[in-house]
C-alpha cells in the first residue's frame, strides 16, 4: 500500500484499510503533492468519524494545512458540516487556537451554508468579526445570501452588525444591495444602523431606492420612522 491508497481509503471511510496502512508503516501525517493529509481526506468527501478518531489516536497533526489555501482538517470539516467528525476535532486541545488563528474556516462555513460548522467554530472561540482579504466579515458574507437563519446565528455568536468594510459598507448595505429582506430584518432587529453611510455617501435605504428594491426600502424606512 502507498500514500495514494491510504488517502483513497480515508476518503471512502474504509477504516480497515486505513488501519492496515498505518500499522504497516505509512506516515499518518504524510501529505500528497497538493498537501492533502489522511486526516483532511477523511473529512473531505464524507463524515468518516471512525477514521478521524483512529487517525487522531495515532497522532494525526490537526494543524497541518494545505499550502494552496491554508485549509486544515478542521476547516474542511466545518465547511462541509461533518458533524460527527467535528465533535472529535473540536475536542482536541489545539482546536481553539486553530479556530482563532484564521478567518477562512468561519467564512467558508458561512459561504457553503454549514450552520453546524459555524456553530462549532464560534463555540471554539473563532472571532466572529474576523475579516477576509477584502476587509469583510463573515456577517457581510452571510448578508449577501438569502439565509436569515445564518445571519441570526452569527449575530447570536457575537458578530457586530455595524462593522464596515474598506468602502464603508456594513452588512446592512450588503443585504440591501442583494434585496434580501429577511437579512435586512434580522440585522435591524440586532440594532444595525440604517443611517450608516458608505464612503460614497449612501445609506442602505439609498441603495434600495436606487435599485428599486421596494420591499427592502419599506423595511428600512419603517425602522427609520
Amino acid at each position: 500500500m502507498n500514500l495514494t491508497d491510504l488517502l483513497k481509503a480515508c476518503a471512502s471511510g474504509d477504516l480497515s484499510t486505513v488501519r492496515a496502512g498505518i500499522d504497516g508503516g505509512l506516515d499518518v501525517n504524510a501529505a500528497s503533492a497538493k498537501g492533502l493529509t489522511p486526516l483532511m481526506a477523511a473529512v473531505w468527501t464524507g463524515d468518516h468519524a471512525d477514521v478521524v478518531g483512529f487517525l487522531l489516536e495515532r497522532n494525526a497533526n490537526l494543524a497541518a494545512a494545505q499550502p494552496s489555501n491554508g485549509w486544515t482538517a478542521l476547516t474542511y470539516a466545518a465547511v462541509n458540516g461533518r458533524t460527527r467528525s467535528l465533535a472529535l476535532l473540536t475536542a482536541m486541545p489545539l482546536a481553539p487556537a486553530l479556530a482563532r488563528a484564521d478567518w477562512k474556516a468561519l467564512h467558508y462555513a458561512v459561504q457553503y451554508r454549514s450552520p453546524d460548522g459555524v456553530r462549532a467554530l464560534l463555540a471554539l472561540g473563532a472571532p466572529p468579526d474576523a475579516t477576509d482579504d477584502d476587509g469583510r466579515t463573515a456577517l457581510h458574507r452571510a448578508a449577501g445570501k438569502s439565509d436569515a437563519p445564518m445571519v441570526d446565528l452569527l449575530l447570536s455568536g457575537g458578530a457586530r452588525p455595524g462593522v464596515a468594510d474598506p468602502e464603508g459598507a456594513t452588512p446592512l448595505h450588503v443585504a440591501a444591495t442583494r434585496a434580501h429582506v429577511g437579512n435586512v430584518e434580522a440585522l435591524l432587529r440586532a440594532g444595525a444602523d440604517c443611517e450608516a453611510r458608505t464612503k460614497a455617501g449612501e445609506t442602505p435605504a439609498d441603495i434600495a431606492r436606487r435599485s428599486r428594491k421596494a420591499k427592502v426600502l419599506a423595511a428600512l424606512e419603517c425602522r427609520r420612522d
